[in-house]
């Protein structure tokens, strides 16, 4: 029986929370958690079960948790989220966690090294688009949802390559009416034109999003649940970012 320890904190760190939660028994593990003035300390037993997969459990961990932290948010009307810094199992492996996503700061080196000159285009592209901003807005706002919740990290990547299919449809007129608003005159045709558009800007091949969309995207959206390894989310998040990225340049040197 392997035996886990975890340490978070819950934000915001300004509205307090102290809480014990009942013992519960979850899949093959039982789980006790306590906090502490927002500081999470959480233990919990795996049955004849070790998982190597350090970031998987720690998404897990996290969901099983957010889902608890949720009620409370909701009683108290308050919008905590929950960070795992910390897990070790007894005697074995000891890991610290970065706040970001690794796969993605590999990839981002060099943009994280042109911080500048990246936020520049980014804004060029938002005064240059000023009437279309709103879906690459939108965009950005759900890739950070997507690596604040883990077990929803298909859904917000989806949503976000959908927001860049509508600024396309809006901008080249495949959309008609011009309005948000009026989008009920926007049928199946018009939608398969604009993805056909974000395709031809980003080069990006479409079937690559769809190998995910329908097993991972749509089930969360239609508010069912499905756990994903983090080797799946890795692959999510290097597809989105992949579009986003060829998605700007594209805007950015017209």
């Amino acid at each position: 029986m392997a035996i886990y320890h975890i340490v978070g904190i819950v934000h915001p760190e300004k509205a307090l929370l102290n809480y014990v939660t009942p013992m519960l028994d979850i899949s093959i593990w039982t789980l006790q958690c306590n906090i502490t003035n927002n500081q999470v300390y959480w233990t919990f037993e795996a049955n004849d079960t070790f998982m190597d997969d350090i970031s998987t459990l720690r998404n897990i961990i996290k969901n099983h948790l957010q889902e608890e932290i949720s009620i409370w948010s909701y009683i108290f009307w308050t919008g905590y989220d929950i960070e795992i810094v910390r897990i070790t199992e007894t005697d074995k492996e000891d890991k610290v966690y970065w706040v970001s996503v690794a796969c993605i700061e590999k990839r981002n080196l060099k943009k994280i090294k042109n911080i500048r000159n990246e936020l520049l285009k980014i804004h060029s592209v938002y005064r240059e688009n000023s009437n279309y901003a709103y879906y690459i807005q939108r965009c950005f706002s759900e890739l950070n949802k997507a690596i604040r919740f883990p077990s929803d990290t298909g859904f917000h990547c989806y949503r976000a390559i959908e927001s860049l299919r509508n600024y396309c449809g809006r901008k080249y007129n495949i959309f008609q009416p011009e309005y948000p608003e009026q989008k009920k005159s926007i049928n199946t045709k018009n939608e398969s034109d604009a993805w056909e558009k974000l395709n031809e800007l980003t080069k990006v091949d479409r079937r690559k999003i769809e190998s995910w969309r329908d097993d991972l995207a749509f089930h969360a959206r239609h508010g069912e649940h499905k756990n994903m390894t983090d080797a799946q989310r890795q692959e999510i998040f290097l597809t989105t970012w992949d579009v986003v990225d060829a998605f700007i340049d594209s805007q950015y040197n017209i």
